[in-house]
């Protein structure tokens, strides 16, 4: 996980240098594409990346964080509650692709054997 939180912080850092063109940044911790997973899914994983994030002195414009799309509320609120304890997070984007197409009603598309999410 901690190189997860290294690519995060150095990704931030780049934007950084150009944020002068940036109203704010959002994080996608639900990214489909991700080899390793939703791990910040957790409230753990959540607080460690946030709070290596917040360590980023020149981090002054908006930050807000793009939920997963989870199995329950709860699952949401305890990734809610972690994100509001730091201050650089001002607003959450709720939620992210589905993933599991298994129920989809559609007509002429086998979408459970495409790739990637569907928004």
């Amino acid at each position: 996980m901690e190189c997860s939180i290294d690519d995060y912080e150095q990704s931030v850092e780049k934007l950084l240098g150009v944020a002068e063109q940036w109203d704010g940044i959002t994080l996608n911790i639900s990214c489909p594409n991700a080899r390793s997973g939703e791990q910040f899914a957790t409230p753990d994983n959540l607080h460690a990346l946030l709070e290596r994030l917040s360590g980023i002195e020149a981090l002054h414009v908006p930050v807000f964080l793009k939920m997963p799309l989870l199995e329950s509320i709860e699952q949401a609120n305890q990734l809610a509650v972690v994100a509001a304890s730091f201050p650089l997070i001002k607003g959450l984007v709720v939620s992210n692709l589905l993933k599991d197409k298994t129920n989809l009603k559609t007509k002429g598309v086998n979408f459970p054997t495409c790739g990637g999410g569907i928004s």
